[in-house]
């Protein structure tokens, strides 16, 4: 009968054990996600972006590097009710190629404030470079169209297309000639028919809801 293992090769043989199941449970060895990683998981925003106030500083940096270079960019600071849907595009391409597109946007401002504000880009943007209030933007366009309909009387037809108007700004973010020339909208004449019912003033009326919707409040 062959002698045991003396004590001295148990504790040997434990030591590499431990050895080795230290190595088995190290990230880097088996391809694990480190504390980097998994913080750049989390937040998402890319490099030197790892809290969504970083992000937030860089998505205003690209706004002041790019106010006038970019024109529809400079429709949104000074003018927008003049946006169209062809700048909203185009807008929108502008900013998922500088790393800024809406979802991440909304993530980060959801993080900073602690609360579920979709404002649109739009909002964003004017929140950044402007110091807007952050609102919803189904808000801001409740709001707007509260505004215009205790303005003045409107006929019950006109309160009618009031309404569809501020719906379809819901959904779209931009309703100009071209989406009243379209969908739903065509089906029913289009913009010149709806511009009959406002007497001729549909695109004061549209320049209206957007002063309205983008108004600081006092």
């Amino acid at each position: 009968m062959g002698a045991g293992p003396s004590g001295a090769d148990n504790e040997h043989t434990t030591r590499e054990r431990t050895r080795n199941d230290n190595k088995k449970g190290s990230p880097s060895e088996i391809g694990g996600p480190t504390d980097k990683s998994v913080k750049e998981e989390e937040t998402g925003y890319g490099e030197g972006r790892s809290r969504p106030e970083d992000y937030i500083s860089s998505f205003r940096d690209f706004i002041e590097q790019n106010k006038n270079e970019i024109a529809a960019l400079k429709t949104v600071l000074t003018r927008p009710h003049d946006l169209t849907r062809a700048d909203l595009k185009q807008l929108r391409l502008k900013l998922d190629d500088a790393g800024f597109p809406e979802t991440y946007l909304d993530k980060a401002f959801k993080q900073q404030t602690n609360a579920e504000i979709a404002a649109g880009i739009i909002g964003y943007i004017r929140r950044a470079a402007l110091g807007d209030p952050l609102l919803s933007y189904n808000e801001r366009v409740d709001k707007a169209l509260t505004r215009i309909l205790q303005a003045q009387q409107w006929s019950p037809q006109q309160q009618k297309w009031l309404q569809r108007i501020s719906s379809q700004l819901k959904s779209e973010l931009v309703v100009d000639r071209e989406a009243l020339n379209s969908g739903q909208f065509k089906a029913e004449g289009g913009f010149n028919r709806i511009n009959q019912v406002f007497e001729g003033r549909l695109e004061a009326v549209l320049k209206n809801i957007y002063e309205n919707l983008w108004k600081k409040e006092a």
